[in-house]
């Protein structure tokens, strides 16, 4: 009886505990980068995308890339593959100089960095 409370304990503790945090973060976009789809140096990143959020409205650690290059530390959000519509709202707000908005689950990564739930140019 003692082993199924201890159970019962972590089945109710557990979830609370383990869930990944959604941020809303806004910012401005910043360097884009495309990789394309038979590239041969970083296949792993075949036919994604990622740009860089500068100015961010918040701070999300884990979502911090920490180069090796301190010029290059920021905030950085990958594009799932065939996401059309994303990338072209991304190229918009960046020749617009248009402030956007991301969501991201801190938990759900491309590589090194977060991966986008949505975007809105504000």
């Amino acid at each position: 009886m003692r082993s199924f409370n201890a159970l019962f304990a972590l089945t109710i503790l557990l979830p609370q505990i383990s869930f990944a945090d959604i941020h809303n973060i806004d910012g401005y976009v910043g360097s884009i980068r495309y990789h394309e789809a038979n590239n041969t140096v970083w296949a792993s990143w075949s036919k994604k995308l990622w740009f860089k959020l500068e100015n961010p409205s918040k701070e999300v650690e884990k979502c911090l890339y920490d180069s090796s290059d301190d010029s290059q530390d920021g905030y950085y959000i990958a594009v799932p593959e065939d996401n059309e519509t994303a990338i072209a709202m991304i190229l918009s707000a960046k020749m617009m100089y248009s402030k956007i908005q991301v969501r991201i689950n801190d938990d759900q990564k491309i590589h090194d960095h977060c991966k986008l739930q949505y975007i809105t140019i504000l």
